[in-house]
């Protein structure tokens, strides 16, 4: 009897295994996306607010000093203290993140290969990857946010790769905008608070204000769905849930605060003022109809043009807020306040830039919902026809530089900037496809021996090589990760 009831209970999997198992998976996700965006990389920041934000970085680690040189005074993204000194009116979130990296190029990898004076390309080159490396790990949290959500391994790297080839993220991790570092905070923290980590999570949001200061004003969004996400936890213990809950606040705060002094003692060194934020004649002064419209209609900047995956997302969102309400109302809750900050900023298209700049954090939250249609067929064939037309766009943003069309439209006068956002003759995705030219790209992926890069040969080619071994080494890890998740998802949930 004993043996026959023993041959007959199910095989198990300790759940660790399960989850070692999708970790990996997402890992290789990332490194999949990485490995895509390597072989895309521009090589350059391709705007001035770049530009800037890339010069304090390599000030921090050359001068150890967050101040500009005089040189820097002909970008207009700079601000002067009142004794003279030169600054970035940006954060200091981007540049502290790529002090490093600049720091072993220039230093380390730089005098390893004997590059010499070139030392310093290399070190600014890799600066440069810093929005790549940042849009990779948030393709790898949001798989795994979306494998632990959906319980599917499957699931969880679709929606990684739709987020990372198929909305704005992907010509983002080109250019050096802080927008990739900043929506790898927001997903980070999300991811944190579904794992009952609230001080990991405040310290990624404090990561991610520090780098945009602006994106304080999502804080509620985030606090709000670590509320509905542990007033469940309580119950049975003293106090109840709401005790338990207020416990997670508090340590959600405290993961915070270190970002916190540092940008007011950033605040301090560069204005001698805590609460400067070096926007004086800049603010919410937009016309919010006209900015509502011109982000999710204008035939400039709708983001629907330029992610058509998207159109996907009212067929997805009746399900995914019935099945997961705290995730709804955060994405929610996301939504409208990014909607309504960008559509009230004095310039709601965010200057130069491919598409809606302001809208790139909203992108992996976005996709998430799409998970609910993926278990239909039809639904599946449709998803994955707007994600053809998803990468056309994208492509078109990575093989022209956005930046040669709306010069020579506006001829460096913003006002004119009106001709391209709401003329759809003028839209620069049917200006990129008219531009289109193979022979000469924007991608430096295989040109790395440029004197602009510092990489002698060989290293310049072993460097460009290993980028191709990465995706394939990284694809077969995917393949095989994803093999052995669905094989243990199916063994715990038969």
């Amino acid at each position: 009897m004993g043996a026959r009831a023993s041959s007959a209970a199910p095989p198990t999997v300790p759940q660790t295994s399960l989850g070692s198992v999708r970790a990996r998976t997402a890992v290789w996700a990332g490194l999949l996306l990485l490995a895509v965006y390597l072989l895309s990389t521009g090589g350059q920041p391709f705007i001035s607010d770049g530009e800037v934000m890339l010069i304090t970085s390599m000030r921090i680690v050359d001068e150890r000093t967050v101040s500009l040189p005089e040189g820097a005074a002909i970008y207009p993204q700079t601000v002067r203290r009142a004794d003279g000194v030169l600054f970035s009116k940006y954060g200091i979130g981007q540049p502290l993140a790529a002090a490093p990296l600049y720091a072993f190029g220039r230093y380390v990898l730089g005098r390893l290969i004997g590059a010499g004076q070139g030392a310093f390309y290399v070190g600014r080159f890799l600066a440069l990857l810093l929005p790549a490396l940042a849009t990779a790990l948030t393709g790898g949290l949001l798989c795994a946010w979306a494998t632990r959500l959906y319980g599917s391994a499957r699931i969880g790297v679709t929606l990684a790769l739709f987020f990372g080839i198929g909305t704005l993220a992907w010509p983002y991790s080109r250019f050096f905008f802080s927008e990739p570092l900043f929506t790898a905070g927001l997903v980070a923290a999300a991811l944190a608070i579904s794992l009952r980590k609230p001080l990991l999570a405040g310290f990624a949001l404090g990561g991610a204000i520090v780098t945009r200061v602006g994106g304080a004003v999502l804080l509620p969004a985030f606090a709000l769905y670590l509320w509905m996400k542990t007033t469940d936890d309580g119950r049975g213990v003293i106090g109840g849930r709401w005790l338990v809950a207020a416990r997670q606040l508090f340590w959600l705060a405290l993961g915070g605060l270190p970002f916190a002094a540092l940008m007011v003692g950033y605040n301090w060194v560069r204005f001698r003022s805590l609460f400067e934020r070096g926007y004086a004649n800049e603010g919410f002064t937009g016309n919010l109809l006209e900015g509502l419209y011109g982000l999710l209609l204008s035939p400039g900047k709708s983001v629907f043009l330029y992610v058509p995956l998207l159109l996907a997302l009212p067929w997805a969102l009746l399900p995914f807020v019935r099945r997961y309400r705290a995730e709804a109302v955060l994405i929610g809750a996301i939504t409208l306040i990014t909607l309504l900050q960008s559509a009230l900023w004095w310039i709601w298209w965010a200057g130069w830039g491919w598409g809606p700049r302001f809208l790139v954090p909203l992108m992996p939250f976005l996709v998430l919902p799409l998970g609910v249609l993926l278990n239909a067929r039809a639904a599946r064939r449709a998803l994955f026809v707007l994600l053809a037309l998803s990468i056309g766009v994208n492509l078109l943003g990575i093989l022209v530089d956005f930046n040669t069309y709306i010069n020579a439209l506006t001829q460096g006068d913003m006002a004119r900037e009106a001709i391209y956002l709401y003329q759809p003759a003028y839209s620069p995705i049917l200006a990129h496809l008219r531009m289109l030219d193979l022979t000469h790209i924007p991608i430096v992926s295989f040109d790395l021996a440029d004197p602009q890069f510092g990489f002698l040969e060989p290293w310049a080619a072993l460097v460009s090589v290993s980028f191709v071994v990465l995706l394939a080494s990284s694809a077969l890890g995917l393949w095989r990760a994803l093999r052995a998740a669905a094989a243990r998802e199916a063994v715990a949930h038969p």
